[in-house]
């Protein structure tokens, strides 16, 4: 029998990518709002909580609510990888003004900001082998190649480069705990050349 996994966010960019590279040897089960799965409801979100019970890993990949259920992941102390994609927004300097200023990415990045700060607790708790059964992996990376993103002029990463390298590093796992991820996209410096 295959181990299960649960994927939020899994029709689309990441977690699409993620579905597709975890299929054959993961019996996957998908929660994305175009599937009938509205996170927003609690009845869904409780529903998920029951499905992880019987999973080895966790991708919380996609807003809504990906704090408060990996608190709710965490408190099931049951040897749940838990993944945590998308906490990094600290990229400022790549910032396109029209996101900067923008009140939603603002609270978008907030909300991000917090989830940040409570995989670090979590972490702590690892590092120190108390507190936690579960083995959270912190994803922190920039724009994806997505549609979403077409309009970014900056470097984006191919989400099916991303999801092979979490099924690499979960491989792992438990010989070697990976406890964070930081991927940006390939940097190009300006070239120079003698007249």
């Amino acid at each position: 029998m295959k181990p299960r996994c649960v994927i939020t966010g899994s029709s689309y960019g990441l977690g699409l990518a993620l579905v597709n590279r975890f299929k054959d040897d993961f019996d996957v089960i998908e929660y994305d709002k175009e599937l009938g799965q509205d996170l927003n409801l609690p009845e869904v979100r409780d529903q998920l909580i029951e499905d992880l019970r019987t999973c080895a890993i966790f991708f919380n990949n996609s807003q809504p609510h990906q704090l408060e259920l990996l608190e709710r992941a965490h408190q099931l102390q049951n040897d749940l990888v838990i993944v945590v994609s998308g906490t990094t927004v600290g990229f400022y300097s790549l910032l396109p003004l029209d996101l900067a200023n923008d009140e939603r990415y603002l609270n978008y990045a907030n909300q991000k900001i917090q989830l940040q700060e409570r995989c670090r607790q979590l972490q702590d708790l690892q590092s120190q082998g108390t507190g936690t059964r579960s083995w959270l992996l912190n994803l922190r990376m920039n724009w994806l190649d997505t549609v979403d993103n077409q309009d970014r002029t900056e470097d984006k990463m191919d989400p099916g480069d991303v999801a092979g390298l979490v099924y690499n590093l979960l491989g792992l796992w438990p010989r070697i705990a990976v406890q964070e991820i930081v991927l940006v996209a390939p940097f190009r410096p300006f070239l120079t050349t003698d007249v």
